[in-house]
Order: C-alpha cells, then structure tokens, then sequence
C-alpha cells in the first residue's frame, strides 16, 4: 500500500466537484472511500491523501490532469511509516484513524528498527512499540 499526496485547485463551483468527487469513489471503491483524507483548509486547493495501491494513485493522478485542477503530486509512503513530516490534518482524531490503520497494515518490525538506528529509542511512539510488541521480524 502506497501514501499519495495531492494537491488540486478548488473546483470552479459545485456541480464539478461533485463529478471530480464521484469519479473519485468509482476509483478507489465505495468499501475503500475511507482511505481518501481530505484537508479543503486552504485558500486557492485543497489536499488529498489517499491511502492505496499505486494503480489507484496512478487513475486519481491522471482524473485530476484531466480535469486540469492538479497542483502537485507526491508519494509519501516512506514519510509516513516512518512518520515523518506527517500533515498536521492527521492530529485530528478520525483522520488519525486511517493514518494508524495504515500503519497497522504497513509497519514492520524492520522499519521500527531502522528508526531505532537513525533517531534511537527515545524517538520511538505508541505505534512503534506496538508493532515492536505484535509483529514478528
């Protein structure tokens, strides 16, 4: 599973939001609407994580060079299971949710360990002691 990162400018009005967005869920499934993060906090776009397979990235990064709203896009998979530079729209509590479920699904004892060797013990965190607790190397 891949982290991508969007950057798209704010639709013109409406109703091509609302299409850009239904495109959007026949991309990723209805099942998996919850692996999109939205942040529209910003003046001029809005930010979009996506939580997914690189073939759905691939389709959500063409649909927005389609449509021409595309402002910048970047994979963001590394920085986030090592939780680095992690957007601060994942401080709130839902969107945390399905940023711990990646990390559940995603982080191995390994990389645990390679965080362990880069920042030492003390930069360790909640989900890295579980994964160092429940998964096997």
């Amino acid at each position: 599973m891949e982290v991508g990162y969007f950057k798209v400018k704010n639709p013109k009005n409406q109703e091509f939001a609302l299409k850009i967005y239904k495109s959007m869920v026949n991309i990723v499934g209805v099942a998996n609407i919850e692996s999109m993060v939205f942040d529209n906090s910003h003046k001029g776009g809005d930010y979009i994580f996506i939580f997914s397979d690189m073939d759905k990235i691939n389709k959500l990064s063409d649909l927005f060079e389609k449509h021409k709203i595309l402002l910048d896009f970047q994979l963001k998979t590394k920085e986030y299971l090592c939780q680095e530079n992690v957007h601060e729209v994942f401080n709130d509590p839902d969107y945390r949710e399905v940023l711990n479920n990646f990390l559940i699904d995603n982080l191995s004892v390994d990389d645990v360990l390679d965080k362990i060797n880069k920042s030492g013990t003390q930069s360790l965190n909640e989900m890295d002691h579980f994964v160092l607790k429940t998964k096997k190397p």
